[in-house]
């Protein structure tokens, strides 16, 4: 199944966006293997464009957004991100985002459970339909009740099949406008009776700010929060970028990016390098049990054959990679090469810290035995907090 995230942008909420962006991927196991579409508002400058395609699958659609003659247009170009989701990024799943979606704890069980749904959202405070509720039952014949209550869509998502639903109510809106927050009437009405909603992520009701005991609570009983009305919300904005930068770990494993170009040793046989994380081959016949370095097993390492190359992609705020190069003992340290590492060359026994501009490579030397490994190969992270004004 092709994964999309998607986001529909404008100017002011750039650098939240890239700072959600990276605390979310750094908090799921392999984000940052997934796309992430952006429609721009009409907004975006080329200063915007250059820093979001700096990152790391993030796709900006060139096509403007359609503007219907209704009353809150811009708010439809959410939905907008479906179709160009499903058609031109030819995804499976899409799964939209607000820029103002905070994740601070990791969140692979509440991706799953996206996954597995028909449609869902963020559960809301109050009525998703607008002020006039009858009105809104004679054009689109749904009501807000027990079934489904409201929806929210700080965060929502349906699978390809299901959009065929979303032009119907589109038109129908387009022929009888009325007031009605677009985004969420119109999800609302093309799913009603089949919405799953994330309880995990909480929108943040207006004032709760305020309340110490209830905001304290609301921070540390769920993965993320989605601050509606945030330019207006200055405490609450600043409150959750420093509660997501302390809760973020320091450090993010190698393992968690994947390698986007590689080369293995031409003498080894084609495939052997991955690379291998872990406890290396210890399941071989030669290796009964996990390999060591000075007689102690290697339980964090990322193993490589002599006479390979690979190179990583980083976001921006990984500004270091710390590890240590070691053969293994099944090989020959004593022959062993050095390493080079974005350009800077190491012995075996060296512990490694390397600046990071946006780009790993590791190379080595073939020798016979170069078993070689680089312990609990780690990217040091810095993250700082967006500008946030109002």
């Amino acid at each position: 199944m092709t994964l999309l995230f998607a986001t529909l942008l404008c100017h002011r909420d750039v650098e939240i966006f890239k700072f959600n962006w990276f605390v979310s991927r750094m908090l799921l196991d392999h984000g940052f293997d997934q796309s992430h579409l952006i429609l721009n508002d009409g907004s975006l400058t080329e200063a915007d464009k250059a820093s979001l395609q700096a990152l790391q699958g993030v796709i900006i659609d060139p096509q403007p957004i359609t503007i219907h003659p209704i009353p809150n247009p811009i708010l439809t170009a959410k939905i907008q991100l479906f179709e160009r989701g499903f058609n031109w990024c030819k995804a499976d799943r899409v799964v939209i985002f607000d820029p103002d979606v905070f994740i601070y704890k990791p969140w692979d069980l509440v991706l799953n459970k996206i996954l597995m749904s028909k449609a869902i959202c963020l559960r809301d405070w109050g009525s998703s339909l607008g002020p006039n509720q009858d009105k809104y039952f004679e054009i689109f014949g749904v009501r807000e009740d027990s079934k489904t209550p409201n929806c929210n869509t700080g965060v929502y998502s349906i699978p390809s099949e299901m959009y065929y639903r979303i032009p119907p109510v589109m038109e129908k809106h387009i022929n009888e406008p009325i007031q009605i927050m677009e985004d969420q009437g119109i999800f609302f009405a093309a799913f009603y009776g089949d919405i799953s909603y994330i309880n995990e992520i909480k929108c943040l009701v207006n004032g709760i700010e305020e309340l110490d005991y209830a905001w304290v609570q609301t921070l540390n009983n769920n993965i993320g929060a989605h601050l509606q009305g945030m330019r207006v919300r200055p405490k609450a904005l600043r409150s959750l970028v420093n509660h997501t930068i302390n809760s973020c770990p320091k450090k993010l494993h190698l393992s968690q990016i994947t390698p986007y170009s590689k080369v293995v040793s031409v003498v080894n046989p084609p495939g052997s390098l991955q690379p291998v994380f872990g406890s290396y081959d210890f399941t071989k016949p030669f290796q009964a049990y996990p390999s060591q370095w000075e007689n102690k097993y290697i339980l964090d390492g990322m193993h490589m054959l002599g006479g390979s190359w690979v190179e990583w992609k980083v976001p921006p705020q990984c500004t270091h990679f710390e590890t240590q190069f070691v053969c293994l003992h099944t090989g020959n340290a004593a022959a062993c090469r050095p390493c080079r590492i974005n350009g800077q060359e190491f012995r075996i026994g060296d512990k490694i810290s390397v600046d990071l501009h946006g780009s790993l490579k590791i190379e080595t030397d073939y020798t016979e035995g170069a078993h070689l490994c680089f312990l609990s190969p780690t990217l040091k992270i810095k993250i700082d907090p967006p500008s946030l004004s109002f």
